[in-house]
């Protein structure tokens, strides 16, 4: 059973291609009764981002509509901190129509930005092999240049290297990569339960056991962003928001690639105990 909450907390976009979960943000619980089921999909301090259509030559590889797809996709669902102008939005706003700009077309890309109030716009173009993609501030035409990439998600990452998040399951991450890290998790959920009184009081009468599996999208410092409760056995008895109150609470080790701190996802199947 799910319920949709929107708050502030959290970084937050419902993913249609994974399984059905329950997301809640730390202010959410402060607002809502601990019995409410609810979901936690929301931005704070965004970067709203326009993805123009790409510009691919007739001799490309690529095609258009596909590398349009998946470069919203990748910023969607691998980046953390932007919002990305919906294609449909983009579409009404050409007319219906969709202008394919080539990374010389800096003029007209600033202007499109500025008509959709987006903090940067993303060009692309292809005449071979290979995707170039760039990205545009609208207000003062400064770009770092672009990037050369295989596949859209690639140029994706190598554009956005600090907001990154690994471990989403985009692309296989390097062979450096160490994902976020909670020691002794099930016993630190636990004990925080306790010692906070937050655990289902029923369940801790009945000496009810609970198992809860969660994925968390945690920031290069250790802090959760984004909490998801993908399942829970016994379910509907309080351990959604429970187990949900105690992660908003722990801090991480963090995702490290090269040992540089980079934001990662943490998935785990942790067991919350009625005894203290």
């Amino acid at each position: 059973m799910t319920a949709e909450l929107f708050v502030c907390e959290t970084r937050g976009k419902p993913r249609a291609t994974r399984r059905a979960r329950i997301g809640v943000s730390l202010a959410a619980l402060l607002l809502v009764s601990a019995l409410a089921p609810v979901s936690a999909h929301a931005s704070v301090l965004t970067d709203r981002l326009l993805v123009l259509p790409p510009h691919i030559g007739i001799s490309s590889d690529f095609d258009t509509e596909r590398v349009w797809r998946e470069l919203v996709f990748a910023y969607d669902e691998g980046v953390h901190g932007v919002e990305v102008i919906p294609p449909d939005t983009v579409i009404r706003a050409m007319g219906g129509d969709t202008l394919r700009l080539d990374l010389l077309a800096i003029g007209e890309a600033m202007d499109w930005g500025r008509r959709l109030d987006a903090d940067a716009v993303i060009q692309c173009e292809s005449s071979g092999a290979v995707l170039l993609v760039q990205r545009l501030d609208p207000w003062t035409g400064a770009s770092p240049g672009p990037v050369e990439a295989e596949t859209a998600r690639l140029a994706v990452r190598a554009l956005a290297r600090d907001r990154w998040l690994y471990g989403r399951g985009l692309l296989d991450p390097p062979q450096s990569y160490r994902a976020p890290a909670l020691p002794h998790a099930s016993e630190r959920l636990s004990a925080w339960l306790h010692e906070n009184r937050e655990y289902p009081p029923d369940a801790l009468i009945q000496l009810v056991e609970a198992s809860a599996t969660v994925e968390v999208a945690v920031s290069p410092q250790g802090v959760p962003l984004e909490v998801w409760i993908i399942s829970v056995d016994p379910p509907r008895r309080g351990f959604e928001q429970a187990a949900a109150k105690a992660i908003w609470s722990m801090r991480f080790e963090p995702a490290r690639v090269d040992g540089r701190a980079v934001y990662g996802m943490w998935e785990e199947t942790v067991i919350l105990s009625p005894m203290q």
